[in-house]
């Protein structure tokens, strides 16, 4: 996978892990959420999702500099142009979105939230069954789907209600203490990204709680944007997403797309090659960074060698 494929699906990851529950609505102004408690965090996430504020859902997660604010308030306005998409998508198709709907409460489809983060847990919830039935295996975690097929549903069921699936899956979403600064994150009681873990963490600048991603660790701290530059292409990356967006809710509104399927499919061509072409950019960004670093560590090498040879007093 390439670089800029796995910075997508980390940053997808993430947005996913904060989106608490809910389902599409108006979107509403709200002035403040409360965020003096890591349960708290997951209740603001929960109230900003219900009543269409999703553009305030990175707001949630933790920015140590003024730049990774700016990356996730950009990606926050992403969030709520899906929302808008879905919007419309139930205007314009109500009768085929209510299917795919029925689909995936019936477990007819891959819920596909609730399939990844069960997967990325390393485990199922002991005892859940599809639809409540005695005996028939969790839809989520079949190992027996095609994988196509769960993109496919996966993708059929965001364009449809790209929030749903956390709603109806809320009561696995929990949280526990680690101290007095910071809990831990579940899904099914069983921590999110084993063994590093997502967390939620009191800032010491407001006293307020955030989720804290490990974008510390590898390889997220790699892929994670260092420079003016790669920032800036961080930002035409998720442009790029949000052009295709905010096309394809026009063309949905103006009748140029007749269904769903038609909606998918252009999504991918659309996003796949302004998206290529940025992934080459950061490639190459990425690799002038780790060069001016190691300039720098064979520099301080080279003085510290120097000042070993130098004699004392010379």
């Amino acid at each position: 996978m390439s670089d800029c494929g796995r910075v997508f699906r980390a940053a997808l990851m993430v947005a996913l892990t904060l989106l608490a529950s809910g389902a599409t609505g108006c979107r509403k102004k709200a002035t403040a959420y409360d965020q003096s408690s890591p349960e708290a965090v997951l209740t603001a996430a929960k109230a900003m999702v219900s009543i269409g504020d999703t553009r305030r859902l990175t707001q949630l997660i933790q920015a140590d500099t003024t730049d990774l604010r700016a990356l996730w308030d950009r990606v926050g306005y992403l969030l709520g142009d899906v929302q808008d998409l879905a919007t419309q998508l139930n205007e314009s198709f109500p009768e085929e979105i209510a299917e795919i709907k029925r689909k995936a409460q019936s477990g007819e489809m891959n819920t596909s939230g609730a399939a990844l983060l069960s997967q990325i847990t390393g485990g199922q919830r002991s005892g859940r069954r599809a639809g409540g039935r005695s005996g028939s295996v969790d839809p989520d975690l079949d190992p027996s789907r095609d994988p196509r097929s769960a993109i496919n549903d996966a993708m059929r069921q965001i364009l449809a209600d790209p929030f749903a699936w956390l709603g109806e899956n809320s009561d696995r979403l929990s949280v526990t203490p680690i101290n007095d600064e910071m809990a831990a994150m579940m899904w099914d009681q069983k921590p999110i990204f084993p063994p590093v873990g997502i967390v939620i963490q009191k800032s010491a600048y407001d006293d307020k709680w955030y989720l804290a991603p490990p974008l510390h660790l590898p390889p997220m701290n790699q892929l994670m944007p260092k420079t003016a530059d790669e920032y800036a292409i961080w930002m035409q990356l998720i442009d790029a997403f949000r052009n295709v967006i905010i096309d394809l809710k026009k063309d949905v509104a103006s009748g140029k797309m007749r269904n769903i399927e038609e909606v998918s499919r252009a999504a991918g061509e659309r996003a796949f090659i302004p998206v290529a072409f940025i992934g080459v950019a950061y490639g190459k960004a990425m690799e002038e960074r780790r060069k001016a670093e190691r300039d720098a560590r064979n520099a301080a090498k080279e003085a510290k060698a120097a000042e070993t040879a130098t004699p004392s007093g010379g």
